[in-house]
């Protein structure tokens, strides 16, 4: 903190003692009030009291500060880009820009025009120059999602990128320089993608030096009541106050294969039938793509189905239908001779869409 010339003198010492020990102070308090602020934070980006969930934001809190670059996993769902943002508001960049792309949802021809920028006249339609998203990132924290859907040849161009901290626009012949923190997200199995030759094994530790796993909603559904309640605050209008004990066990039996995202488009889904105070389990309704792979699945047994308890009743008949129509080969007139029912009621029941239910 500072130095003191021989011989030593009393007063000096002890002023010099006080300032290094004030000034000690002031920065355990800085720490502590950071802690708070990402606790803080944390619980408003990351909504969850569960241990999963207490340990992520304990991580991010510890990461954030840092400027290494950090690889965010987890299943589709589950919330990596509200991981990333805390990232970005809790790290000394939080002042600069907080630029996102999503490596699947950009065709590969134009991935590298948007990642790295392109001068007028590179190619047809490039009327004018244009910075790429590591530019337009500089002094902050680029986040490139589902790095793991990359192709492969970018990945090579990416790797150079980062290995030089310079890029060159297409077109261009000035390399130009950039500051900005790396954070990537992905629901890839990345190990198995390397093994596969999907991706690329030092594009992967560049990319890798911290990890943060963001857990499944089927790993802390303690954090349900809760989640329940932060949509229900978002999207709740009128008389619909909160969700019922029934209706709060029928999402717990659910696996969530869509996770958080997808709780949140049954909450959604639920608002627009219930007709009361109370969301009910029969407003509850799963994705049809993920409702014969969940709990609620039937079990055929011979000419016999079981159908389980926590099933709706509009499900147990989309599983009835369901299960005819495999019996006959599709023939929706013998189906609805098996089940009983008029071919008029049958055709109905079959296409019926899944929002007007």
């Amino acid at each position: 903190y500072d130095f003191i010339e021989k011989p030593v003198e009393r007063d000096r010492l002890l002023r010099v003692v006080a300032k290094a020990l004030e000034k000690h102070s002031l920065a355990t308090e800085n720490l502590r009030l950071r802690e708070r602020l990402a606790a803080r934070e944390g619980d408003a980006t990351l909504v969850g009291t569960s241990e999963p969930m207490i340990e992520l934001k304990r991580r991010v809190a510890e990461v954030a500060p840092s400027e290494v670059a950090v690889l965010i996993t987890g299943e589709s769902g589950t919330g990596k880009e509200r991981v990333a943002d805390l990232l970005h508001r809790l790290s000394g960049r939080k002042s600069g820009p907080f630029v996102k792309i999503s490596c699947a949802a950009i065709p590969e021809n134009l991935l590298e025009s948007e990642l790295f920028g392109y001068e007028r006249g590179a190619f047809s339609g490039a009327t004018q120059s244009k910075a790429g998203r590591f530019e337009l990132a500089d002094g902050g924290t680029l986040l490139l999602d589902e790095i793991g859907d990359m192709p492969v040849n970018m990945q090579a161009k990416l790797l150079r990128v980062l290995q030089d901290g310079t890029v060159q626009r297409l077109g261009g012949t000035r390399d130009v320089r950039f500051d900005a923190r790396l954070v990537c997200a992905t629901n890839v199995d990345i190990g198995q993608a390397i093994e596969e030759k999907r991706f690329r094994a030092d594009l992967y530790h560049r990319i890798n030096v911290i990890e943060l796993e963001v857990p499944p909603l089927r790993e802390r559904l303690l954090d349900l009541p809760i989640l329940v309640d932060h949509f229900l605050k978002n999207y709740a209008k009128g008389e619909v106050k909160g969700v019922s004990r029934e209706a709060l066990d029928t999402l717990a039996r659910y696996d969530w294969p869509g996770n958080v995202r997808e709780l949140e488009n049954v909450i959604q889904r639920a608002l627009v039938t219930t007709r009361g105070p109370e969301i009910q389990p029969e407003d509850i309704r799963f994705a049809a793509a993920h409702r014969l792979s969940a709990t609620a699945a039937p079990q055929e047994v011979g000419d016999k189905i079981s159908i389980p308890a926590q099933s709706t009743l509009a499900e147990a008949e989309e599983l009835l239908v369901e299960s005819a129509l495999r019996r006959t080969g599709g023939d929706k007139e013998k189906a609805a001779r098996l089940l009983g029912v008029s071919s008029r009621t049958l055709y109905r029941r079959a296409r019926r869409p899944e929002d007007e239910l």
